[in-house]
This record gives C-alpha cells, sequence and structure tokens, in this order.
C-alpha cells in the first residue's frame, strides 16, 4: 500500500465528511482510508466465491476471513452501490452480510473499531459512497 493512496485517501475522506456533516471515531476513519488504500491496486474485487458461501463458511473459517469479507462486502456496497441490485439481489443483502461479518471479526479478535463498524455499517457505507464520488478517488479505484 502505498503512502499517497493513504494522504489522498485521507484528504478525500475528511472533505467528504466534513461537506456531508459524517463523523466516525478516528479510529473507525484510518481504517476506512486503509481500507480504501488497499483496494486501489486489488484486482479480484468482487471476489470469485458468492458471497453467500463464504458467509456460510465464516464459523469454520479464521477471523481474519469474517474481517475480509466485511471488508469486501463494505468496499463493494460503497463503490459499486448497483452491483447486486444489477444481479437481482437487495441492496441490502451485502449491507447484512458485511456488518454481521465485522461484528463476527470483532468478537473474535476483541476488536473495537470491527465492532463500531459493525453496528454503523450504513454510515461507513454512506461516507464510502460520498468518497467514490470525488474525481481523484474515481481515479484511484478504476
Amino acid at each position: 500500500m502505498k503512502d499517497e493512496y493513504l494522504n489522498t485517501f485521507y484528504k478525500i475522506l475528511k472533505t467528504t465528511q466534513e461537506q456531508y456533516n459524517y463523523t466516525v471515531p478516528e479510529d473507525v476513519e484510518a481504517y476506512l482510508v486503509i481500507l480504501l488504500s488497499s483496494f486501489v491496486e486489488k484486482s479480484d474485487v468482487p471476489r470469485e466465491e458468492p458471497f453467500a458461501i463464504a458467509f456460510l463458511q465464516l464459523d469454520s473459517k479464521p477471523a481474519s476471513y469474517a474481517k475480509e469479507l466485511g471488508d469486501d462486502c463494505l468496499f463493494i456496497t460503497s463503490m459499486f452501490p448497483s452491483y447486486m441490485t444489477s444481479r437481482g439481489l437487495s441492496a441490502n443483502y451485502l449491507r447484512d452480510i458485511g456488518a454481521t461479518s465485522y461484528g463476527v471479526a470483532a468478537d473474535r479478535m476483541n476488536n473495537r473499531v470491527f465492532d463500531r463498524i459493525s453496528r454503523e455499517f450504513d454510515v461507513c457505507r454512506n461516507i464510502l459512497c460520498k468518497t467514490a464520488d470525488d474525481p481523484v478517488a474515481r481515479l484511484l479505484n478504476r
């Protein structure tokens, strides 16, 4: 992950929060910046494995798997909001899988950030969705 991505997304996220009057704790804000930056050069989005199958495997997989599934759901629902609806599925489908996945990761890892994201998934998604409207963010996430 490049520092340029982190710096750029931090600035964009701060501007978005100010413009739309969103507020998240600093640790969640930092995680959202890292999340966005980590997807810039990722080539397997969306994941090959269907989300429902991944979700059903949470109990048998490590905590990192739940975190990654939550990350994928948050990113897809934020950056590509029509992804699920274009496949005939409810927009809430990935939101529910993502929020629950972060909750599982939070419980297993005793991680406060994942717990907050699980409970405030829609706020995080809205912030990232508005961030996606930024022209620089669109270029980085192409």
